[in-house]
């Protein structure tokens, strides 16, 4: 039973396109029963993934036996899964088919041209053979490219168990371009769907200088090889995946990515390669092993989302990708999204990271709680630089991660409370206290940021923003003209506008705010609501501006921006 395994047949556009039949076969059990369940949700996404929806037909079969399982000896599970109580030692057969028609960087997904497939929501789990190897044969692709981080046997695609068949996704496609590259000995793929002729030559320089960098940072590098996966799509998309051996990477629109859209695909591999150590390796307790088929708070989250938005974006300025004022400039528009979320004034950033569960990247949990994203890199930007001005410049917060890596080595996870302890340890015991206070803070993190400035010597203005009536009105509106959230204290919420009101006719976004009209019409929930805003008393909405002074002759700025923790900058 030792050599036993778990196998999958996945067959692509089975009937039709956009639909994968699988085929699983668990080898006999020591258990009296088969329990079966698919994943409650994924690496990457702490929230309910609610993959059942995706599936059409399912049916249990004993080996060898034509005629399926019958009713009466199948039963459903609380956490709607199956019971299936055969006898164990025969084995078991289930046919079902999965609909695949959306696509994002953790989907999985078939048409005739392209292929993804993520296991973690495609594979149908034994819940009692989770840790015996597990394998899959892709049917019918021969005439498509293959990307795949796992090595191709005689009979397909095996891993140890059933987290490691969860953490490798596979591409199949028709256009796929494949360029390997190696940095400092370690292999590298890139592989892309762009249709730029240069893609290959403008990112892989680009991403040679991103890994240098962060493998200076961490010393210790597990994963040979590594598969960037970047999937370019034609509209507007922004969405990554992190995995040990590979990230998905989706953004576009293709023919933007080397313009208008390189920053944002830079900042989007480097946080996912980041991820390779904070959350891969430097792991909370709560997700060592993931808890795949249950939920599991772990208000970790913060800092394994927080930590790698922040030296995600940092690594690009350390590897000269990025100017000094380019960099300061990003950290102010964090800001910006900080002072337009309400979230902020109802729940800390501990509490919004146990919260993901609920509605972790729902567009109006802003209206509710603080982003783990946006408000975590602004909590790491002031840790980092207290960590600089305490020590000395002798440490920073890549410091305290290398520490948190050498201890992940040796297989241990972490809470907050050994975060601050780490601090602790490295002799910063006040920092330690501020810190906490900082994750249990409610409310809006200026004198946080007020003091980092201060420390690295930054200058914030307020200035007003100009052709932004809609700010000035208070509301942030969704393309599809439906209000997305009302900022606190603001005109349209003393005017009673609600998220989720709609623009009858939404005035043109140019207009000065002097020139919108007085009368705003709504459709709130199928009726029609009116409000008046006098045009006596509108005051334009102001932002902070970050200069740097100074001109980064500031010794604290310095050791920031150019050098520390065995990270040295690129030119």
């Amino acid at each position: 039973m030792d050599s036993a395994r778990v196998f999958y047949r996945i067959f692509p556009n089975q009937p039709g396109a956009g639909i994968f039949k699988v085929i699983a076969a668990f080898p006999p059990s020591r258990e009296s029963h088969f329990s079966l369940q698919f994943a409650y949700w994924r690496p990457g996404r702490y929230m309910q993934g609610n993959f059942l929806k995706n599936l059409r037909d399912i049916a249990f079969y004993v080996p060898g036996e034509n005629a399926p399982i019958p009713p009466d000896q199948i039963q459903r599970t609380d956490a709607l899964g199956w019971t299936i109580n055969v006898e164990s030692s025969s084995g078991l057969e289930v046919h079902y088919s999965m609909m695949a028609h959306e696509l994002n960087a953790g989907s999985s997904y078939c048409d005739p041209d392209f292929i993804q497939i993520n296991p973690v929501n495609l594979c149908l789990a034994s819940l009692h053979q989770l840790h015996i190897p597990h394998a899959y044969q892709m049917e019918n692709v021969e005439h498509l490219s293959m990307a795949n981080p796992l090595s191709q046997t005689g009979t397909g695609f095996q891993t140890a168990d059933f987290d490691h068949l969860a953490d490798a996704p596979a591409w199949w496609a028709k256009h796929l371009m494949t360029e390997p590259f190696h940095v400092n000995g370690y292999e590298f793929f890139l592989h892309h769907t762009s249709k730029a002729p240069d893609f290959s030559e403008k990112v892989i320089p680009a991403l040679r200088t991103i890994i240098q960098t962060q493998l200076s940072g961490f010393k210790n590098y597990e994963p040979n090889p590594f598969h960037f996966m970047v999937l370019a799509t034609v509209q507007p998309s922004h969405h990554g995946v992190e995995h040990t051996h590979s990230t998905i990477c989706q953004l576009g629109p293709d023919d933007l990515l080397l313009s208008e859209k390189w920053d944002e695909l830079l900042r989007l591999l480097s946080h996912e390669f980041y991820h390779v150590w904070n959350i891969k390796y430097i792991r909370p307790n709560a997700y060592l092993p993931y808890p795949l088929f249950s939920q599991k708070i772990s208000p970790e989250t913060l800092w394994a989302e927080g930590v790698t938005t922040y030296m995600g974006d940092k690594i690009l300025s350390l590897a000269g990708l990025w100017s000094p004022e380019e960099w300061i400039q990003k950290i102010n528009i964090w800001w910006i999204r900080h002072l337009e979320s309400p979230g902020n004034t109802f729940a800390s950033l501990f509490t919004s990271a146990e919260e993901t569960w609920i509605d972790g990247y729902e567009a109006e949990r802003i209206f509710r709680r603080r982003s783990i994203y946006n408000e975590g890199a602004l909590l790491c930007f002031w840790l980092d630089v207290r960590l600089i001005q305490d020590s000395n410049g002798q440490a920073c917060l890549q410091t305290l991660m290398r520490r948190l890596h050498e201890k992940s080595l040796q297989e241990s996870g972490y809470t907050i409370t050994d975060i601050l302890q780490e601090i602790r340890a490295m002799g910063f015991d006040n920092l330690a206290e501020n810190a906490k206070e900082a994750f249990h803070f409610i409310g809006y993190y200026d004198a946080y940021i007020q003091e980092a400035l201060s420390i690295l010597g930054l200058e914030s203005t307020w200035c007003e923003s100009a052709g932004t009536w809609s700010k000035s009105l208070g509301v942030v509106t969704f393309p599809n003209g439906r209000i997305a959230h009302v900022r606190e204290n603001s005109p349209a919420m003393q005017l009673g506008i609600m998220p989720g009101d709609e623009w009858e006719k939404r005035p043109d976004a140019a207009l000065e705010i002097t020139d919108v009209p007085e009368e705003l019409t709504f459709i709130r929930q199928g009726r029609q609501i009116q409000v008046q805003w006098p045009k006596v008393n509108r005051q334009p909405w102001t932002f902070p501006q970050w200069t740097i002074p100074h001109l980064g002759s500031h010794p604290v700025f310095k050791t920031w921006m150019l050098a520390h923790a065995g990270i040295s900058r690129h030119s």
